[in-house]
């Protein structure tokens, strides 16, 4: 007759096959057949729906354990943390952690890294850092791993001087300082705006012989964009190369977005052209970033021939690409081609935001074409999208220019009244 054993080893197998679903279903042919579930019982079940994410499920079957008086061990808390660490559930995994300490259950190392990284998912760095700081006081040791989970929460939240302060921790501990570290670290400073800093990391790895990969690369790289660094972004994308490190897609794009926000748009384009060249895919942000750097010094024609490649290949095209091409063409006076992008995004599906609308009513008031202003107004109110001060500005210079003074105080009236 098969007993628990028997069904425990069902269950593990399941556990083992990630197949959370029948091992759920054991557990009810045990009860049916009056065949007592014990730890391991729980454990492996547990361990099953952890594995597939099935973080309240699992939970469900520790509270469901508790309450059948059956023992939860280091391995059964190890899981249901595990799980609730996967979905981001800091504080159950917190109130996980104090029952354990309650209970008398050893918390080691890997307990207490598990709830550290479901502190790091929830960005609760503090409570982070908090935990390093109970296991320093409770005598349990720290790895490098541990304090690589601390580090990354913190610098999700771009809190680098805490993450220095911790790299240099580790280092006066013994533990290895690696590029995961640096990553992290480097990764605080971009979120911060110190760039200087994060370059300043970059040196450090290579004189201390650490090796520099993509990711570290690529976010040192968007923390030169950030801070308006076009040249040293273009300079490390060329360090990459000299160093035999991969650049993919969001390594060029950040280096395009500096060029963008430097106004370099023929250095833009020539990282495009080396993106093609390496076989690395462009995507929509890549061409929303050249686009963006085309608009700022009038290239309209650059622009819309971006826009056009970038169609041809099937890559979409969002609000904010067609809003750095009309913006372009609204910056050269082309207001008939502004006009038929607006329509081209109509027929697309495309939605045209407060942004899109006051560039195509920007390049009317140019053109002259008072008319086309006040309709598209008309448009925006219909369709819902919300006009600001440079809308009715624009809207009043234009009629103004077409000596519609009457229609530019009535404009004048509409604004006051709705608070704009």
């Amino acid at each position: 007759r098969a007993d628990t054993c028997t069904y425990n080893a069902v269950i593990s197998a399941c556990e083992k096959g990630r197949n959370w679903q029948m091992a759920l279903q054991v557990m009810q042919i045990m009860r049916d057949k009056g065949i007592a579930l014990n730890t391991i019982t729980y454990s492996s079940a547990i361990s099953a729906c952890e594995k597939c994410g099935q973080w309240q499920v699992a939970l469900r079957l520790f509270n469901e354990m508790r309450e059948e008086g059956v023992t939860a061990n280091a391995i059964t808390y190890t899981a249901v943390i595990s799980g609730c660490k996967k979905a981001g559930q800091w504080q159950t995994a917190l109130q996980l952690l104090d029952y354990m300490q309650d209970e008398g259950v050893t918390v080691d190392t890997m307990v207490y890294t598990e709830v550290i990284g479901a502190c790091k998912k929830a960005k609760q760095w503090q409570q982070a850092v908090q935990l390093l700081r109970d296991m320093q006081e409770n005598s349990v040791p720290a790895t490098p791993i541990t304090y690589n989970e601390v580090i990354s929460a913190c610098a999700v939240c771009g809190i680098f001087k805490v993450t220095l302060q911790l790299m240099e921790e580790m280092r006066s501990k013994g533990l290895g300082v690696q590029t995961v570290t640096y990553s992290s670290v480097i990764t605080s400073c971009e979120k911060a705006g110190q760039w200087q800093r994060a370059l300043q990391l970059l040196e450090e790895m290579q004189r201390t012989g650490i090796p520099m990969d993509t990711i570290t690369y690529s976010t040192a790289i968007s923390a030169c964009h950030k801070a308006g660094q076009w040249e040293r972004a273009v300079q490390l994308v060329d360090d990459m190369q000299k160093k035999g490190v991969p650049a993919n897609t969001i390594t060029y794009n950040a280096a395009i977005s500096a060029c963008e926000r430097g106004r370099q748009w023929q250095h833009a384009l020539q990282l495009m052209h080396d993106m093609q060249e390496k076989g690395i895919p462009l995507n929509t942000i890549t061409y929303s970033a050249a686009i963006s750097a085309c608009e700022k010094v009038k290239q309209w024609q650059m622009a819309l021939q971006l826009l056009k490649e970038m169609q041809k290949k099937g890559i979409p095209a969002d609000t904010i690409v067609y809003s750095a091409a009309v913006s372009a063409c609204e910056k050269a006076g082309q207001w008939q081609m502004a006009m038929l992008l607006m329509a081209s995004m109509q027929d697309k599906g495309i939605p045209a935001d407060t942004i899109t609308y006051n560039a195509v009513i920007s390049a009317c008031e140019k053109g002259g074409q008072w008319q086309r202003a006040l309709q598209l107004m008309k448009d925006m109110q219909g369709k819902g999208v919300p006009a600001d001060t440079i809308t009715y500005s624009t809207a009043i210079s234009a009629c103004g220019k077409g000596g519609q003074w009457q229609r530019a105080l009535q404009l004048m009236k509409d604004m006051q009244g709705k608070g704009v």
